[in-house]
């Protein structure tokens, strides 16, 4: 093998990789985009890990803490000064108020506008819903039962005027849950999925190319699908096969992690915790089984590539060999057709000889 050829299979081998690697990336970024960055991804999964409920149930007890602190819980055992109403009570007029239905709406409103800011298709997200109309309905709904006696138009001024006036509209929650610095982060992971979104879109770009270069240093169309396939196939493999282990893994993985996150006393709540990973494990599970799927795509794909790096030598075998058999029976035509004009030519050859050898006689028999 001379320089030239070490040259050529070195860069074949350095593009070969960079192409596996960039496939790799390629499936990683499709499987990011259709699952994580997709707001329909969250809302089946929120639907099937019943969040939706679980969330209504934190937003009730929110807001049940903040009508306490809003009137002050210290009065008996009451929360509202001057009634006998429990916080038992309140929180079912609450969760007639707030239902999982609009819990559902909310967050899955929530959620698609988080990702349209992600996106770039809005220039602003805001983390705010509207309570403050259903939160007046069930604080009128439940004092108008404590006071049948009063009006339910005074009650529910009442209400608005002294019980919730400092409730804002609408209720931005990350001031609620403290988060001050939302806007910031907001920015820096738009900026970051946009990046993402930016690269990830050379993928294609990039390993179209790379094939192509690999094609001109081969310059032989089944060495080449030989050539990438089988690559793609040995890293195909393995990672189909991690995909399957994956929900064990990633049991495994957050199992880990937890105790490290939520401390000490968190940690030895054994059944909390293990619901929490199970719990995560399943959230997850799409997301591996998506990428799962891309892989058995490309393992396919690359069987067909090998297969057409075999076959297409072995077709120009038997073209050569067919060619080479129809070159040997034309040779066979033409040697006949040869032998068969040398046979004419010698025919009338003798013909001329009997001819004169007439003549001849016939000259000797006039004399």
């Amino acid at each position: 093998m001379g320089l030239t050829d070490s040259i050529k299979s070195m860069f074949i081998g350095l593009f070969v990789a960079v192409l596996v690697a960039v496939v790799t990336l390629f499936i990683l970024s499709n499987t990011v985009k259709s699952t994580l960055l997709s707001p329909e991804f969250y809302e089946t999964q929120f639907e099937k890990a019943n969040i939706y409920s679980k969330i209504q149930d934190a937003l009730v007890d929110l807001l049940a803490s903040s009508l306490t602190s809003q009137t002050g819980s210290a009065h008996g055992s009451s929360p509202i000064p001057g009634t006998t109403l429990t916080e038992q009570q309140i929180k079912t007029e609450l969760r007639a108020a707030f239902t999982r239905d609009w819990v559902k709406t909310e967050i899955n409103r929530l959620v698609k506008g988080f990702f349209a800011y992600l996106n770039g298709q809005t220039n602003q997200f805001s983390l705010s819903v509207s309570v403050k109309s259903r939160l007046v309905t069930a604080a009128t709904s439940v004092l108008s039962k404590q006071y049948p006696e009063l009006p339910s138009t005074l009650v529910k001024e009442q209400v608005e005027t002294v019980l919730l006036k400092d409730i804002p509209e609408p209720l931005d929650l990350a001031n609620l849950l403290g988060m001050q610095s939302l806007n910031s982060q907001l920015t820096s992971a738009r900026d970051a999925v946009q990046t993402f979104r930016s690269v990830s879109g050379l993928f294609p770009i990039i390993i179209i190319l790379l094939v192509v270069l690999i094609f001109i240093l081969i310059r032989d169309v089944g060495q080449t699908a030989k050539t990438i396939g089988i690559p793609l196939f040995l890293s195909a493999i393995p990672s189909v096969i991690l995909t399957y282990l994956a929900p064990t893994i990633l049991t495994s993985l957050i199992s880990s992690l937890l105790p490290g996150i939520i401390g000490t006393q968190g940690a030895q709540q054994t059944d909390q915790l293990g619901t929490l990973v199970s719990d995560l494990s399943k959230f997850f599970e799409p997301v591996v089984q998506d990428l799962g799927v891309q892989y058995v795509y490309l393992t396919i794909i690359s069987v067909i590539l090998i297969g057409i790096g075999y076959l297409l030598p072995m077709m120009g075998k038997k073209k050569e060999t067919k060619g080479k058999k129809d070159d040997s029976e034309e040779k066979t035509d033409e040697e006949e057709e040869v032998e068969e004009e040398d046979e004419e030519e010698t025919d009338e050859e003798d013909e001329e000889v009997e001819q004169k050898e007439k003549k001849k006689n016939g000259k000797k028999k006039s004399k």
